[in-house]
């Protein structure tokens, strides 16, 4: 809204004036603006965004907690239903493993019965004290892969000629 311009005054003298006593602009009901050359509803328009994107970032943050809760649940239930299924299975593997079950699988499904006599049978001892040990073969030389794969398994054959003793 503008004030009429008096007879004998410009309007450069206005706005000298209102600079001077903002608190007279605001007095004759005059808007003063923030800044010079920015409209108000510029103004209010970009406070509304701004107040937009805070609540629509809030909103997006409260969704996204809301969902990891549920997802936390969920998996929390998970875990006490594989929880209560290791038990379980550590009584059924306890229970397999017990005396009288092995003697029931013994009995009912291999057709197994319970041993009333015992008997021992006898062997002879050797007749000399030590048994003599087999006659080695000669062997051709291997390869050095299975050189290698004998000592590493335990299956090789020894070369190495004993000594005479020595006077």
């Amino acid at each position: 809204m503008m004030t009429p311009v008096r007879p004998g005054r410009d309007r450069s003298t206005f706005a000298a004036h209102d600079a001077a006593e903002p608190s007279s602009a605001l007095a004759r009901g005059r808007p003063v603006s923030v800044r010079p050359g920015m409209p108000a509803a510029l103004i209010v328009v970009v406070m509304v965004a701004m107040i937009s994107a805070v609540g629509l970032l809030y909103i997006l943050q409260t969704n996204q907690v809301a969902s990891l809760g549920y997802e936390l649940s969920r998996l929390s239930q998970v875990r006490e239903e594989k929880l209560a299924e290791q038990e379980r299975l550590s009584a059924e593997l306890a229970q397999a493993y017990s005396l009288a079950e092995i003697e029931r699988i013994s009995r009912d499904e291999l057709g197994m019965e319970e041993a009333w006599s015992k008997q021992f049978l006898s062997v002879p001892m050797p007749a000399e004290p030590e048994l003599p040990l087999p006659e080695q073969e000669s062997a051709e030389h291997e390869s050095w892969w299975g050189t290698v794969w004998d000592r590493l398994t335990g299956t090789g054959s020894a070369t190495h000629e004993a000594e005479e003793p020595r006077p």
